[in-house]
């Protein structure tokens, strides 16, 4: 199954900052983490590296 970390972390950023906005700081805070993981899994793959 191919996973596209890339655009999980573009959708987490994004649905993370809507929530930032309204000021439901934890829901943000955790979808956040949710990025930077996806992110870093991007890189990793991106350095031949397996996730």
């Amino acid at each position: 199954m191919h996973v596209d970390f890339l655009d999980a972390h573009e959708r987490h950023w994004e649905d993370a900052e809507r929530l930032f906005r309204a000021q439901r700081w934890a829901n943000a805070d955790h979808l956040y983490g949710l990025a930077a993981e996806c992110g870093l899994k991007r890189l990793m793959l991106a350095f031949g590296s397996r996730p």
